[in-house]
């Protein structure tokens, strides 16, 4: 009869850990707690942009893109990934690439945001700028989340 009580007792436990456990992990969108921003608005912080932000929610991960003003030597974007499975050990800059509507690919040059680990990566990725500015431009970020491919695509003129 002791055995089971100690038994129980520790099941009690273990069930109050996970519980508060639970509650400690953020819950909602990046934006809420510092990523890129969600389709209807802004993350506090961030430079505007005149296009909008995209999720993809597909796999065990959630990803968010928005790119920012188009300069003239770069092409930066807010860029966030969200996954309560497995850690984001990725080197972001390895799997995001933009083509143009010609077709042209260019890689990331730049993240700007935490280095590989956790649950929730959000910062800034930065591309070369095209050579001349395309009709559209697609963002293609490559096997994560159990994703083989995830695709954004704005309008640019």
């Amino acid at each position: 009869m002791k055995k089971i009580n100690i038994a129980l007792i520790g099941l009690a436990v273990l069930a109050g850990m996970f519980f508060l456990y639970a509650l400690s992990v953020p819950r909602g969108t990046p934006t809420e707690y510092g990523g890129a921003a969600s389709q209807t608005q802004q993350a506090p912080g961030t430079a505007s942009s005149p296009y909008e932000s995209q999720t993809n929610s597909e796999g065990t991960a959630e990803v968010i893109a928005q790119p920012l003003a188009p300069g003239t030597s770069t092409w930066t974007f807010n860029f966030g990934i969200d996954t309560h499975m497995g850690s984001l050990d990725m080197d972001m800059t390895k799997v995001a690439v933009l083509t143009d509507d010609r077709g042209d690919s260019l890689a990331s040059i730049a993240w700007d945001g935490p280095a590989v680990g956790g649950h929730h990566r959000n910062g800034t990725l930065t591309f070369p700028a095209p050579s001349s500015t395309p009709k559209t431009i697609t963002l293609t970020v490559s096997n994560v989340g159990g994703v083989a491919v995830r695709t954004f695509t704005w309008n640019m003129q």
